[in-house]
């Protein structure tokens, strides 16, 4: 069983008061690193440190395994619960933990030779090659480009029809390219894949909500527990609880749309109510033809 990056970003939000956090995936495992320093293994969605020294005192009560075969005995860290002995234990290793060893000379002349492509969120090597290829010498000459173009025109070059998730980095590429005020967090590819894209039940897209990804993981995920219901006599969405007993993905070509389960937003006026059912009955819409 692979870890899964939920996970991953959860461990790294218990940790981010206390430094600069961030991942990598190696050999299906993750590493997190604190500053720099590599602190946190992550196998099959469990945390393990290094059984080091200067933590032992902190971990006396801790659990211990081999996470993967060949590894060394590690601690296994609570980071289910924000207590402050996680900080105490990440903070400490990522003190006395050598940094990573340096890259050659020969990886660092080629870095610097990178292209601007390579300073775009998800943008690797191959994404990179691939751009060029279709003629984008530019950061500005993407501006504007859709992203169902885009990986229909890599398919072609390719010769076959390519993995989803290229197209789903292209969304993700369109949106930071062509927003003036991006948001980090819904850049990552995954939150651009099919059930954040098209609409939800109601029509509402998660890409386009304020509250996603940070506060709202998307409506099929929260399976209709929208952060609202604490203003309404409702235990669930009444859209979602239709549409799931229908068996139905969403209200397009519902006879009743729009039907009195959508509700007005008390929070706003009556124009801008107006103007987002709107925009849900025209996403509704355009789901029939093909987004």
């Amino acid at each position: 069983m692979t870890s899964n990056i939920d996970f991953i970003e959860f461990v790294c939000s218990q940790i981010k008061n206390i430094g600069t956090v961030r991942y990598r995936k190696m050999f299906g495992n993750y590493v997190i690193y604190l500053n720099e320093k590599p602190v946190i293994l992550v196998c099959n969605n469990i945390a393990y440190v290094k059984k080091h020294p200067s933590i032992e005192n902190f971990m006396q009560d801790a659990e211990f395994c081999i996470p993967y075969n060949g590894a060394k005995e590690h601690y296994i860290l609570d980071v289910e619960h924000k207590h402050p002995l996680l900080e105490v234990v990440v903070s400490t290793l990522a003190k006395v933990l050598p940094y990573p060893k340096e890259k050659n000379k020969t990886k660092n002349i080629l870095a610097s030779k990178r292209h601007p492509f390579r300073k775009l969120p998800n943008v690797g090597p191959q994404t990179e090659q691939a751009l060029l290829a279709m003629g984008h010498t530019s950061i500005e000459s993407l501006k504007g480009k859709n992203a169902n173009d885009l990986y229909q025109e890599e398919c072609r070059l390719r010769g076959c029809s390519i993995d989803r998730c290229q197209l789903y980095l292209y969304r993700a590429l369109e949106y930071y390219i062509n927003t003036e005020n991006p948001d980090t967090d819904k850049c990552k590819w995954w939150y651009w894949k099919d059930d954040y894209f098209y609409p939800s039940p109601c029509g509402a897209r998660c890409v386009e909500c304020n509250s996603f990804p940070k506060y709202c993981k998307g409506c099929r995920k929260i399976k209709g527990q929208v952060f609202w219901l604490q203003y309404t006599n409702n235990d669930i969405c009444p859209i979602w609880k239709c549409c799931k007993e229908q068996n139905r993905e969403n209200c397009g070509g519902c006879p009743e749309l729009p039907c009195p389960r959508f509700m007005r937003d008390p929070s706003l006026s009556d124009e801008m109510n107006e103007a987002n059912l709107k925009k849900m009955m025209d996403n509704l819409a355009k789901t029939k033809k093909g987004f």
